[in-house]
């Protein structure tokens, strides 16, 4: 969701086939919780937590509870947010209701398009070929 347009993610709940929603008997919050940020602060498992506390909410409905978890989108300096230390086998895109994949592509021009080293390399290499170009006119002219 970070790779793409941000979104929430509800724990404790399921959709009944009309659309209507119930809980499904979240109880130990704290316990999943403390997993939840263990995991999510893990640079092993997450590339980078753009999560803030205030990211996480609680809900109580009788004895169940429902944890809501707003993710943001990642900053273009920030993408791709990959999992597992792997960049091109576990950085996901979000599309409608599902996550898929990103190619080898797709990771690779989250690169391409922020302010770094491929886009300075980039740079440098025009910036070298129009000046090879002004020195072959300046010898065709001369000779």
């Amino acid at each position: 969701m970070a790779n793409t347009y941000g979104g929430v993610i509800i724990l404790g709940v399921k959709e009944n086939e009309d659309g209507s929603w119930y809980t499904t008997g979240l109880r130990d919050v704290s316990v999943i919780k403390k997993f939840f940020w263990d995991t999510i602060n893990n640079r092993n498992k997450v590339s980078l937590n753009l999560l803030r506390e205030a990211d996480l909410e609680e809900y109580s409905v009788g004895e169940d509870y429902i944890l809501v978890v707003h993710v943001p989108v990642a900053d273009r300096e920030q993408r791709p947010i990959y999992l597992n230390n792997n960049l091109f086998d576990c950085s996901f895109k979000r599309n409608h209701e599902g996550d898929y994949r990103c190619t080898r592509q797709e990771v690779r021009r989250c690169f391409e398009i922020k302010p770094g080293k491929l886009w300075m390399e980039q740079h440098y290499r025009t910036y070298l070929f129009l000046n090879w170009i002004r020195i072959v006119s300046v010898l065709q002219i001369c000779s």
